[in-house]
């Protein structure tokens, strides 16, 4: 299909040479493409072997839309739309995050690189896209945990991924604290990303702030690195390009990200502890006190069970929370 490879080679030429000059003919070419392959492939969920025309220069070119999927799915095509996640120009990494979105998601896809590209965009006017997609590739894509080192998690992550494949498999599990996960792999899409998007979530299931966040993007974005920035702003100023050739993104990173901030929390089972009753009741409606009292007397059953000293800071913590609990606080960080 070598119309529909050199429609797509015009992506891999997305960005411009010199990072001061966008390059606006090169954005509005791409856009267009995206415009072209969405009306192609329009229809593809409904009749997938239907007949689709589109037109390239003189040449009006027929292809059948499932053929056409399969070719934007070869590994060239696919990390040329993908890499365009990178680009300057917020319409364009939309039309890129909303073209794999509806059509490209499938368990054969290489996932790991476009998920840096798009945890890297969580903060951009196209973050929300971003983290939809993400949410997406989670419930199919369960392999990309596959050798993680989790020694150095903490017992209670621990508990809470013994206990729930999703969390175990989530493509958020090397990048947000695990019960931050165990909300996303529960609850929709637009609710967890407000919370990412937070200044400061302080509740007993999360804690999230701005400074984690930067945290976050500041070490995936180091990761993904300006060297790919260059390598790809070279292959586009190329006179002849081959797709095959497109810069090829870095290893997927390897390791879970550590937040300090949290360093000093306590914590029983999924909640954060505190002994310090909100003002108003009701603020953390979505905790479900039953579990948080059955976290409270596990976590309490294993202080008293304790050979070691007695935690006296944590079982005050416990007996603390378990007052709130019990009078019907939703207890707060």
């Amino acid at each position: 299909m070598k119309g529909l490879r050199s429609v797509i080679g015009v992506l891999a030429g997305a960005f411009s040479p010199d990072p001061s000059k966008p390059g606006k003919r090169r954005v509005q070419r791409c856009r267009l493409v995206f415009k072209i392959l969405q009306r192609a492939l329009s229809g593809v969920s409904t009749v997938p072997y239907s007949p689709c025309r589109f037109t390239l220069g003189r040449e009006t070119i027929l292809y059948p839309e499932a053929r056409m999927l399969d070719e934007c799915r070869t590994p060239s095509n696919f990390r040329a739309i993908c890499h365009v996640i990178l680009h300057e120009d917020a319409e364009l990494r939309k039309a890129a995050i909303r073209f794999v979105d509806e059509h490209l998601l499938c368990p054969e896809l290489d996932f790991p690189g476009l998920i840096d590209l798009l945890v890297a965009s969580l903060d951009g006017p196209a973050g929300k896209e971003a983290f939809g997609l993400l949410c997406k590739i989670q419930q199919i894509y369960k392999e990309y945990n596959a050798g993680l080192d989790t020694s150095k998690m903490i017992g209670a992550d621990k508990e809470i991924m013994a206990a729930n494949e999703r969390v175990r498999c989530s493509v958020f599990l090397r990048f947000l604290p695990v019960p931050f996960v165990r909300i996303i792999v529960k609850d929709q899409a637009d609710k967890t990303y407000d919370i990412f998007c937070a200044e400061k979530h302080r509740q007993p299931e999360v804690i999230w702030n701005k400074e984690m966040r930067a945290l976050l993007l500041g070490e995936i974005r180091g990761h993904v690195g300006e060297k790919y920035l260059k390598a790809i702003r070279e292959f586009a100023a190329q006179k002849t390009r081959s797709l095959d050739s497109l810069p090829r993104y870095v290893e997927p990173y390897g390791k879970i990200v550590d937040y300090p901030q949290l360093s000093g929390e306590m914590r029983s089972g999924e909640f954060y502890l505190s002994n310090s009753p909100r003002e108003e009741k009701g603020t953390a409606e979505n905790v479900n006190q039953s579990l948080l009292v059955e976290s409270l007397e596990h976590t309490l059953g294993e202080i008293i069970a304790s050979a070691e000293k007695t935690d006296f800071a944590k079982l005050d913590m416990v007996l603390g929370s378990f007052k709130l609990a019990l009078r019907g606080y939703d207890f707060a960080c």
